[in-house]
């Protein structure tokens, strides 16, 4: 269960980081659209893969939310976001061979 907090502890701390934080500059709308889109998107794939690994932690549905989590934070980082070097490297050291 300890380990089951801290994923939505980094779960919410990556997601609130990228709600306060802004994806993109003023230059091109047509970036900022794409790259807001796809950051969104990916948040969405994390949110629903957390949703399965909290039904159901096993270490498949860990890494597999593991894997969403770095794309977001992929995502956030071509986006500019200045936090995600932190939130890549809480999520690289989630070790899944607990469950």
């Amino acid at each position: 269960m300890k380990k089951f907090n801290s994923f939505l502890l980094i779960l919410f701390t990556v997601l609130g980081s990228f709600t306060f934080t802004a994806c993109f500059d003023d230059e091109d709308e047509e970036e900022e659209l794409d790259c807001s889109v796809e950051l969104q998107e990916a948040a969405d794939i994390m949110q629903r893969r957390s949703t399965t690994f909290n039904q159901n932690p096993t270490a498949a549905n860990c890494n597999a939310l593991k894997q969403s989590a770095l794309d977001v934070i992929e995502k956030a980082r071509k986006c500019n976001d200045a936090n995600w070097e932190q939130a890549a490297q809480a999520w690289r050291n989630v070790d899944c061979s607990a469950f």
